[in-house]
């Protein structure tokens, strides 16, 4: 009964029960508000939840310690991933799964919108998970956490839901190596504008 009662199960249990509400229960019919569910079930519900049982938030990737790889490949790594989207954006599948949600207004989406989004996302699934196994689970909570990160997809296109399976090991090891998730925030900011940017021009 201890394990069933221990912070890592509550954590898992928490993430799974979040991410059904907000799949089956969105607080806006709007897809345009989409970003309310988000905030609401991705971020505000987690942190309220290790506030309540006493948790640092900066235990949980809210602070920056450092970028974990040297300039030269990170600059690299941004090429590639650039080059990557480029590709699936000529996916007809992937393409067309973003061109049916037009936003109003592309440099409010990609800033502000993406922006929330990509952060919300982050912290449930590379902070509040990935931060929460760490301590029992070591490196092998980057893939724990990849698990829920990847049936978050479904849905999307089949191109982008085999991606992030990888991405999710990626941008965990990135997490896990600099500590934080703001790293793994930017940079999954950064494949969000690609996308938006390469699908709409």
């Amino acid at each position: 009964m201890r394990t069933y009662l221990s912070k890592e199960s509550i954590l898992l249990l928490s993430a799974a029960a979040l991410l059904l509400a907000g799949y089956s229960y969105p607080l806006s019919p709007d897809p345009q508000l989409y970003i309310v569910t988000v905030w609401v079930y991705l971020f505000f519900t987690p942190v309220a939840i290790l506030l309540f049982f006493g948790e640092h938030l900066r235990n949980y990737g809210f602070i920056w310690k450092k970028w974990p790889f040297p300039a030269g490949r990170t600059l690299l790594g941004l090429v590639l991933t650039a080059l990557l989207f480029y590709g699936a954006a000529k996916i007809p599948s992937y393409r067309d799964y973003y061109l049916a949600f037009p936003p109003q207004n592309l440099l409010f989406h990609a800033t502000v919108v993406l922006g929330s989004y990509y952060f919300a996302e982050e912290f449930l699934f590379r902070g509040f998970l990935l931060f929460g196994l760490k301590d029992r689970f070591g490196e092998f909570s980057v893939v724990m956490q990849t698990v829920p990160f990847a049936l978050f997809h479904l849905g999307k296109s089949g191109p982008e839901g085999l991606l992030s399976v990888f991405a999710g090991l990626i941008l965990g090891h990135i997490a896990y190596r600099s500590e934080s998730f703001l790293p793994a925030f930017l940079i999954h900011w950064f494949i969000g504008i690609c996308t938006l940017v390469f699908v709409w021009f």
